[in-house]
This record gives structure tokens, C-alpha cells and sequence, in this order.
């Protein structure tokens, strides 16, 4: 396989779907049967923004990022 952010690709998947709940969801609908892949690349994009913030706050940025009192 290739590589990806200076790693292999299947770790950096494992990587991923480690802190990203989104992309573990898209992950596990990939590996069951129900997500086809000829809509997997628009369901990765529409996803990306939330995943990739899933990712940052599970790196430690939530410290950096202050939360919304409510």
C-alpha cells in the first residue's frame, strides 16, 4: 500500500479510526456491507471537517480551544 502523512496508509487508518468516532462509524459501515463504495469518497468529504476536529481535540487541542459554557 502507500504511504500517507510519512506512514503506511493502514496505520494511519488505524490511527484515525482510533480518534475519530465519525470516521470509525464510516469504517465499521465499509467493512459490513453498508456503505457501497461507489459513495464512500462523497461520505468521506462530507465528513472530513467533523473528523479531522474529532481528531484535533483527541491530540490534546481541546486545552487549547476553550469550550462553550452554556
Amino acid at each position: 500500500m502507500g504511504r500517507f502523512l510519512c506512514s503506511a496508509v493502514t496505520a494511519r487508518m488505524v490511527q484515525f479510526t482510533r480518534r475519530s468516532p465519525r470516521f470509525s462509524t464510516i469504517l465499521q459501515d465499509l467493512f459490513a456491507g453498508r456503505q457501497p463504495y461507489s459513495s464512500l469518497k462523497c461520505r468521506l468529504l462530507r465528513n472530513l471537517n467533523g473528523s479531522l476536529y474529532d481528531m484535533g481535540m483527541s491530540l490534546g487541542f481541546s486545552r487549547l480551544v476553550p469550550r462553550k459554557v452554556t
